[in-house]
């Protein structure tokens, strides 16, 4: 390998010395060829700038075509998650693009959820921006990242695959996306076979070694790295990935390993692990694969459920595939997990030891904002198993899960509780259900000088009743956007409010839930309402 690497470096120069001799010689159609090739001339014209042109000899009007809006591009009708034909229709795409580029980490489960169902879905384009060259496809770029950024690659990869990534400025997320899911074949494929792409050097060279082209990858390395395009350490990864043999080291560990999707795909390649619990989300996609360590998959899956990348099959699928070998952390969760399925396997379950063990269970999975995912594998299970016994003891564990749960019948919503909280939640899911107003002042008087406890039960039943909190700068920006059928931008800042949980403001949560109320999103601001004061009441009473 080492003597093909060297004639073929021999050649590339021999070659460069040769056209050196004959540059006074007379311009060839080889020399034009190889010249024209980096620097294509522009065959097609810029429309005039002018919107109407019209022709003195005919008197016929022309007006250029608008770009075709790649924005509509989604991965499910949105018809299928509940949201209006028009919901982004009243929107300009730049103003969208930035308020999806302005939401902050979101703590709650069920809006995290919704608002990937919202960038996901297939739904008329809003308003191009004129004059910009990515004009059409700015919001679908934006949405794309923002799936990057949550971890939701097969998402992200599959509006890039249904749109022209080639055109819309999509190959950079594009190669990101196809590097941290190791399948690269598409874009690759896109590069080879285009022309004028703005690729990064490395990423062709991947590209022209996986065509079998070695020799021509070969060379490209050689001259990106000579024009300072690639750097050392990029150099020598490369090199290992051209010739895995080769008695080169590499760093078993660098920053640019977390953080550069290209970094962690040619580390990956060449057997080198890297430290994914440090990096960002999106890079924790294949530690999902079987033949990674348990404690990396069990790792990678908790932190993507929370994301609502993965549901809650896959997660307690990999708590359930093995003994736990440690303590504490994950470990832990995988424990409560099998402890759980043993006891509610027994014919006669011993209900003291499963009330302390579903509570312990809700403290460890309310932690990491995996609480709903344990309510969707358990509910169904402990209604059909405790169905007829006294299970008094275990109302408030047993509630907390329900509550979280679409599936659990009205019966259980009547067990007796003495939490506040939960007594709201209650009222609010069964209002919902049998679909009468979400009125609550009679069921819940609250003193003049409110207390923090007080109040957050006054911001969610005046919200999740559709009613804005007065004299708020928000409220009358959104109010404004719903009047003006600006509705994308009424929800995503409906979202950017409630993203912060119980440790936003209470009149931001107020009018968060106001919004999506008055958006038609009643069940999701009943979901997130419940959840709410669930989290509420296991940080209180239960930790």
């Amino acid at each position: 390998m080492k003597n093909k690497l060297a004639s073929l470096f021999f050649v590339s120069s021999l070659t460069l010395s040769f056209h050196h001799l004959k540059a006074e010689s007379p311009l060839s159609a080889i020399d034009w060829l190889s010249n024209t090739i980096s620097n294509p001339p522009h065959f097609l014209t810029e429309p005039q700038s002018r919107s109407n042109i019209r022709n003195s000899f005919t008197g016929i009007s022309e007006e250029p075509l608008p770009r075709v809006s790649r924005n509509t591009v989604g991965v499910y009708a949105g018809q299928r998650f509940g949201f209006p034909h028009d919901l982004w229709s009243g929107d300009d795409e730049t103003e969208l693009a930035s308020l999806i580029d302005q939401l902050p980490v979101i703590r709650i489960f069920q809006l995290q959820s919704f608002t990937k169902k919202l960038l996901i879905s297939e739904l008329p384009p809003p308003t191009s921006t004129p004059g910009v060259e990515e004009s059409g496809g700015i919001f679908l770029k934006k949405r794309i990242e923002k799936l990057v950024k949550v971890g939701a690659l097969d998402e992200a990869e599959t509006l890039i695959n249904l749109s022209l990534p080639n055109i819309l400025g999509l190959v950079n997320v594009w190669e990101d996306v196809s590097l941290l899911t190791n399948r690269p074949d598409n874009l690759c494929n896109t590069i080879l076979n285009s022309f004028g792409l703005d690729v990064t050097p490395a990423v062709k060279v991947i590209c022209l070694a996986r065509s079998g082209d070695w020799n021509a990858a070969a060379i490209l390395l050689t001259s990106a790295a000579t024009l300072g395009q690639i750097d050392v350490e990029l150099e020598t990864l490369l090199i290992k990935y051209l010739d895995p043999e080769v008695d080169i080291s590499v760093k078993s560990e660098s920053l640019k390993s977390t953080r550069s999707p290209l970094y962690f795909f040619l580390k990956r390649s060449s057997g080198v692990q890297s430290q994914t619990e440090t990096a960002p989300i999106s890079f924790l996609y294949s530690d999902l694969n079987r033949n990674v360590a348990l404690r990396k998959r069990v790792y990678a899956a908790e932190r993507l459920a929370a994301k609502a990348v993965i549901n809650s099959n896959t997660l307690f699928s990999i708590y359930r595939t093995s003994t736990p070998s440690a303590s504490g952390g994950i470990w832990k969760r995988m424990r409560h997990v099998q402890e759980l399925d043993r006891l509610l396997n027994q014919e006669s379950p011993e209900l003291e030891v499963i009330k302390n063990k579903l509570v312990d269970s809700i403290r460890e999975f309310n932690s990491i904002n995996l609480l709903s995912h344990l309510s969707y594998a358990y509910s169904i299970e402990l209604s059909n198993k405790l169905s007829g016994l006294d299970s008094t003891i275990l109302n408030d564990p047993l509630l907390t899960l329900f509550l979280l749960s679409k599936e659990v019948p009205d019966v259980w919503l009547d067990l007796h509780t003495d939490s506040s909280f939960l007594k709201l939640a209650v009222l609010i899911k069964k209002n919902y259900r049998a679909e009468r107003p979400m009125k609550f002042s009679e069921d819940f008087p609250l003193s003049i000088s409110l207390s923090r406890d007080d109040a957050i039960l006054k911001s969610i039943s005046t919200g999740v009743a559709g009613i804005f909190p007065v004299n708020r700068n928000t409220t009358l920006e959104i109010n404004s956007d719903i009047k003006t059928q600006r509705k994308g931008s009424a929800i995503l800042k409906a979202i950017n409010l409630l993203a912060h949980g119980l440790d936003a403001d209470l009149l931001d949560i107020e009018a968060g839930l106001a919004s999506l109320v008055k958006l038609g999103f009643q069940e999701q601001a009943v979901e997130i309402a419940i959840e709410l004061l669930v989290k509420k009441f296991v940080s209180d009473f239960l930790d």
